[in-house]
């Protein structure tokens, strides 16, 4: 349950940076290419949380049976 949360709130972040940062781009106070930094960081918080979200859950099995 715990561990949801954590994701909605990395997740919600994320959304809410993505977003500023489109802005300040659409306003031209950045020339960088922000679909790619867009892509990347939501790969890797997708990656990042799909780990430990299995780390965890092994974790707990692990615990369980011994």
């Amino acid at each position: 349950m715990c561990l949801s949360v954590v994701f909605v709130d990395r997740v919600f972040v994320l959304v809410v940076s993505s977003f500023t940062y489109f802005i300040k781009c659409f306003a031209g106070h950045t020339s960088r290419p922000f679909f790619f930094i867009i892509i990347v960081k939501v790969m890797f918080f997708v990656l990042f949380s799909a780990f430990c979200s299995l780390s965890i859950s092994y974790f707990y099995q692990q615990q369980f049976y011994f």
